[in-house]
């Protein structure tokens, strides 16, 4: 299995606001599983996945088997989130500046 599957977890706990000492009470596991999980290594065996990916309410392949099959708008997403407030920011007023222009261009033809 490929270590993308962190990646893929971590995204899935924020994307339904869920923290890793939520989703282990949900499936039954120690407080620190999931950290664990996300820090140091391991990998949780089948049965287990199975669980986290019901509690997450995402198919098991998003979470666990998604080598590289995510869409475009998911990776900027992905991207977004792990920049600063500052950059943040800045990314929104370029969107808002090339919204205009695209407005401003439609409306000369």
């Amino acid at each position: 299995m490929d270590e993308e599957w962190r990646e893929n977890l971590r995204f899935a706990l924020k994307k339904k606001s869920i923290t890793g000492v939520e989703l282990c009470k949900r499936i039954g596991h120690p407080p620190n599983y999931i950290s664990g999980l996300l820090t140091k290594g391991g990998c949780p065996n089948l049965r287990t996945m199975i669980k986290i990916a019901n509690a997450l309410e995402t198919p098991i392949e998003e979470v666990f088997f998604r080598a590289n099959v995510i869409s475009e708008s998911e990776q900027i997403a992905r991207d977004f989130s792990k920049l600063t407030s500052q950059q943040k920011q800045a990314v929104r007023i370029i969107i808002s500046t090339l919204r205009e222009a695209n407005v401003k261009n439609e409306s000369n033809f």
